[in-house]
């Protein structure tokens, strides 16, 4: 079994949610660190674009042609 994050590491307040999740995430840190970098930056890259499509879903209408 892996360590768990302890409460000092991450605040009282975050420990609930990555302890309830750990098991799934611990398989994650198997993968080599490319792998997971790549991942990562996937992931950040997918959270950018959500926001502008959020923003542009949201604005008042669409942008005119010239």
């Amino acid at each position: 079994m892996t360590k768990r994050p302890s409460a000092r590491l991450y605040g009282e307040r975050g420990v609930g949610a990555r302890e309830s999740a750990w098991e799934e995430f611990t398989p994650f840190l198997r993968f080599d660190t490319q792998i997971r970098r790549i991942v990562c930056t996937t992931n950040a890259i997918e959270s950018v674009n959500a926001r502008i499509r959020s923003s542009s879903a949201s604005s008042s209408g669409p942008v005119p042609c010239r």
